[in-house]
């Protein structure tokens, strides 16, 4: 005879079928090994729903417990995440950029095209010269597209959280 220890649980918490209520009932009937696995569960869970009744809670828990989680993330959040671009950052890194844009500009065509006063390669010079204008204006754009997505990036977290405050959800 095949025990139906896997069952009891759901036959206690009247989950089963009809169909495998019915089985279940006469296996108890006739298995003494289930049915005191039976008994042991149902005592068990009576335990635990008295248990649980008898427990009480004050009346504002819920509004504490959403207080402090709302204080931790907060600290959570202005310790672990420092603003990535800050006015003094991108300042210095556009100021550093046109020195470097300018120093390198002026060292080529003066330096280089003093040495090299020849017509083709004055012509492979400024073409030189035009390339390297063109790959210096990258980080400028990738910084101006990077300042943009902060802003924007910015704009949703602020809506969002203007949203988030405004409804508060509460648990029953």
């Amino acid at each position: 005879m095949e025990h139906i220890d896997h069952l009891l649980s759901a036959y206690i918490d009247n989950e089963l079928s009809e169909h495998k209520r019915t089985e279940v009932e006469r296996h108890l009937q006739a298995c003494p090994y289930c049915m005191k696995l039976y008994e042991d569960l149902a005592s068990m869970s009576h335990q635990l729903v008295t248990a649980y009744e008898n427990l009480s809670l004050p009346d504002h828990l819920t509004d504490k417990v959403m207080d402090a989680i709302y204080e931790k993330e907060a600290e959570y959040k202005a310790e672990t995440f420092p603003p990535l671009f800050s006015y003094t950052t991108l300042r210095w890194g556009a100021l550093s950029s046109i020195f470097l844009l300018l120093f390198l500009n002026g060292f080529l065509i003066f330096v280089v095209g003093t040495i090299f006063s020849f017509t083709p390669i004055s012509i492979l010079l400024h073409l030189f010269h035009g390339l390297l204008t063109v790959i210096m204006a990258i980080p400028y754009l990738s910084t101006v597209m990077c300042v943009v997505s902060i802003i924007l990036i910015g704009i949703s977290l602020w809506s969002l959280r203007r949203l988030l405050n405004g409804k508060r959800v509460e648990f029953v």
